[in-house]
């Protein structure tokens, strides 16, 4: 599983402009990219569900047919942590993910 692999790049931030975007969310209450990596993967570690839904947002329909993402535990966040990634290589022994957003969940 890329989130949790040991090797350094399976589980990244997409762009450096993503994590300029997810740090400056003032609905994160101050979380990092790390610490919000961090989240991810301890959440996966405990068992947490990972969701996927079909693309249908117009701007990411040509780049992706499904999302992933997860609603994390977070002492400052009421409603939790979304966190949303995309699997960008497919490949069986070594996947890699990329996470593309993070803020504040709201109602599913």
């Amino acid at each position: 599983m890329a989130i949790l692999s040991p090797l350094s790049n399976c589980c990244e931030w997409d762009s450096d402009k993503v994590q300029k975007i997810v740090l400056n969310h003032p609905g994160n209450r101050g979380l990092t990219p790390k610490a919000m990596r961090t989240i991810l993967k301890e959440y996966v570690k405990d068992g947490g569900e990972i969701h996927c839904t079909k693309e249908t947002r117009e701007d990411w329909l040509t780049k992706r047919e499904f999302y992933y993402w997860v609603v994390a535990l977070v002492d400052d966040i009421p409603s939790g942590l979304f966190i949303e990634m995309e699997l960008t290589i497919e490949d069986q022994d070594y996947p890699v993910v990329a996470l593309v957003n993070a803020h504040p969940s709201t109602p599913r």
